[in-house]
């Protein structure tokens, strides 16, 4: 038993452990240089959102040059219109719910609940999935 301030018990295996401690301490200081020096060719997240805004005044130029109404009026007025923005915005522009909610002033949960409501329409009525697929077919031939 060793007292308090005495050299711990010899251990012939120390000189051999520290080696290997610092072996690997060395080693993941070296991998952690390498991945920091290549990080110039890694995935940057922030450039795809850059996308997501472009298509997404794309999109809002589309709508207005098909219906004449912009983005004001789409705030304003509901119906099929506004969940068509919406569905498209989400869909095709990159950007999510609370993005979309805050771009027409109202919440990520009512932007869902008006695609849902889309989707429900779209099915029943044959002309509103025409009126759909006309600035879907618009916006696979533009270029982002």
């Amino acid at each position: 038993m060793t007292s308090k301030g005495a050299a711990p018990p010899y251990d012939p295996e120390w000189f051999t452990k520290s080696l290997k401690r610092k072996s690997s301490y060395w080693s993941l200081l070296l991998a952690k240089e390498t991945f920091l020096e290549g990080s110039e060719t890694r995935e940057q997240p922030s450039v795809g959102k850059n996308k997501g805004y472009q298509q997404k005044e794309t999109i809002l130029a589309l709508i207005e040059e098909e219906t004449g109404k912009g983005l004001e009026a789409m705030r304003v007025e509901k119906g099929d219109l506004r969940r068509l923005t919406l569905d498209l915005l989400y869909r095709h522009g990159g950007i999510r719910g609370p993005e979309i909610g805050a771009l027409f002033g109202v919440d990520y949960s009512a932007v869902s609940q008006e695609r849902k409501r889309l989707r429900t329409r779209v099915s029943k009525d044959r002309v509103l999935a025409e009126m759909m697929q006309r600035p879907e077919g618009k916006l696979s031939k533009v270029k982002i």
